[in-house]
């Protein structure tokens, strides 16, 4: 529902700052709201509040990813450009739900008889998605900006 809401302001801020520097702060709020997740109190108005701020982070990163990409290929390469960009997102999301479902199988514990995962375990897989947002902020913010590109119907 965040991101759908906030599809009018991502143009906006594409046309206003750019591409780069908003996949740069959909990252860090992205960081925020992970550690957030990690560390502040799991009370279910809490966890609302972050889960606002990272749809807000997603909504922004995946509105500049591909205008980013678009831009920086020969108009006739976009296709495959996309194609890439599209498998690039399954198997990092392949892959970090697996690295996650291992970090939480490793640090189960027993409730009832039952293994369930641990608040560590959970702890630890935020930080590590945080850990690789932050990445993203610092390669977004090396990503050179391309002004005036981003207008739709605009010829680059």
């Amino acid at each position: 529902v965040v991101m759908l809401a906030l599809s009018p302001v991502a143009a906006r801020l594409v046309r206003r700052i750019g591409p780069e520097l908003l996949l740069a702060l959909a990252s860090a709020l992205l960081v925020s709201a992970l550690i957030a997740a990690a560390f502040a109190p799991r009370a279910v108005p809490t966890m609302i509040v972050v889960m606002i701020v990272f749809g807000i982070g997603l909504a922004f990163g995946f509105a500049s990813t591909p205008i980013i990409i678009m831009t920086s290929v020969p108009r006739e390469q976009t296709a495959a450009a996309n194609a890439v960009n599209q498998l690039s997102r399954s198997i990092g999301s392949t892959v970090a739900a697996a690295v996650v479902g291992a970090v939480l199988a490793a640090s189960s514990t027993s409730l009832g008889g039952q293994p369930v995962p641990s608040t560590g375990g959970f702890t630890v897989s935020f930080l590590l998605a945080a850990v690789a947002c932050a990445a993203t902020v610092v390669i977004a913010l090396c990503i050179p900006r391309r002004r005036g590109l981003y207008i739709a119907g605009q010829e680059g």
